[in-house]
């Protein structure tokens, strides 16, 4: 037998099942029910509530954020720090070297003197000794040749036999008296120089590849003129087992032509077997990479490319320019533009047929400039260089027979 009671007030309902048996159990329970006049006063609250919780989110957000950005000033603090005395030990071990190479640099000389002192000493010892000897053969001669009796005068010219000191080496003895240091001089002005610039050296940002967090660097600042460009010269030679078989190289592999013949150049899985383009030998490693081509022609490009670039075939992944593995400037009907991923930005500047480019690899810039009586910055990619960069050249057209790219030769 089952019997039911409900005991209600305004805020639950209270449900009692007695299960009359053998042996008897109650079972018991309850829930809440929200008359229709408490409905407004819960909901004013769970939105009192919600409004506390966004408030205490963005608190502690805000603290949060605070407490990583003051973590995040120290750390910038203590590598500051950290930078500063590194560089401290840097100079003073420099300081060191200048002072043990002009401690080492003024022994030597003050040894040098004290060897010349003694060799002009001695020198002018054994000049008095002959002048002695002289002077003794003059007064015996003299006698001699006083003497009225010839027979006395024979007797004493057999028995003395008079002869002259041997002349030695004193009489063209020569001391030195002077030093000179000329050569010092302009390499201690070239390392004052280097001094010089970096203490004009910026801090700039650096972004690293993958997606690393950027850092700050100390870095010289970009040339101003060309004969600044040139210390940073890079010599570079075309490598012939990437070189398309239209094209010919000579000039000690310094020199590229595009021919209307094909050469009889070997298989290689570098070369291109479509396009009519060469990569130079040497990967661009250092800093800073300057150099300088002259060209002669129409339709050629200029740049730089990944060892990735394909080889094979006529598509855009070849082609210097139309890939993300290469960046170039094209020269066409005396007119300048510039390609990387396909893109083309036409450049507005006077035509030249010298044109220089300047790799700062860590900054992620690449610059062209024409170079006549005047260097005129053409164009500066600024990317993030994640692999091995060689110098490319393309010559693509086949009306433009004899065209030709050469890498100059430059003094810094």
């Amino acid at each position: 037998m089952t019997m039911t009671k409900v005991f209600k007030d305004t805020q639950h309902i209270v449900v009692c099942l007695f299960l009359l048996g053998s042996p008897a159990e109650i079972f018991m329970f309850s829930f809440s029910v929200c008359g229709e006049e408490e409905q407004p006063r819960h909901k004013a609250r769970t939105e009192t509530d919600k409004s506390e919780i966004k408030k205490r989110l963005e608190e502690r957000k805000k603290t949060l954020k605070e407490m990583e950005m003051t973590r995040a000033v120290e750390r910038m603090k203590i590598s500051a720090e950290r930078e500063v005395a590194e560089n401290e030990k840097r100079f003073k071990e420099l300081i060191h070297c200048i002072k043990v190479a002009q401690n080492n640099l003024a022994a030597r000389i003050r040894q040098q003197a004290k060897e010349e002192k003694e060799r002009v000493e001695k020198a002018t010892k054994h000049l008095k000794q002959e002048t002695e000897a002289l002077k003794k053969k003059g007064d015996e001669l003299k006698k001699l040749s006083e003497t009225k009796d010839h027979v006395q005068f024979l007797q004493r010219w057999s028995n003395e036999i008079i002869s002259l000191p041997t002349e030695g080496d004193s009489i063209n003895f020569k001391a030195i008296t002077e030093f000179t240091s000329e050569d010092l001089k302009k390499e201690l002005s070239l390392l004052r120089k280097s001094l010089e610039k970096i203490s004009q050296w910026d801090i700039k940002t650096l972004s690293p590849s993958g997606h690393k967090a950027p850092i700050f660097v100390l870095r010289s600042p970009e040339p101003q003129n060309r004969d600044e460009f040139i210390q940073y010269f890079c010599p570079l030679t075309l490598e012939i087992n990437t070189a398309h078989r239209t094209l010919c190289l000579s000039e000690g592999n310094k020199k590229v032509t595009r021919k209307r013949k094909k050469f009889e150049y070997p298989d290689h899985p570098d070369r291109f077997d479509r396009c009519a383009q060469v990569l130079c030998r040497e990967v661009l490693t250092g800093i800073h990479c300057y150099w300088e081509v002259e060209c002669t022609g129409d339709n050629m490009d200029i740049g730089l490319a990944y060892k990735g670039l394909d080889r094979k075939g006529w598509g855009w992944e070849c082609r210097l320019g139309n890939n993300d593995k290469s960046w170039s400037l094209r020269c066409s009907h005396s007119q300048y533009s510039v390609y990387h991923k396909n893109m083309k930005t036409d450049i507005s500047a006077p035509y030249s047929p010298r044109i220089a480019v300047y790799l700062n690899r860590p900054a992620g810039s690449l610059s062209f400039y024409s170079i006549s009586h005047t260097m005129t910055l053409l164009h500066t990619f600024s990317t993030s260089f994640t692999e091995p960069l060689y110098a490319a050249f393309a010559l693509e057209s086949l009306f433009c027979s004899n065209a030709s790219i050469t890498i100059c030769n430059l003094t810094p």
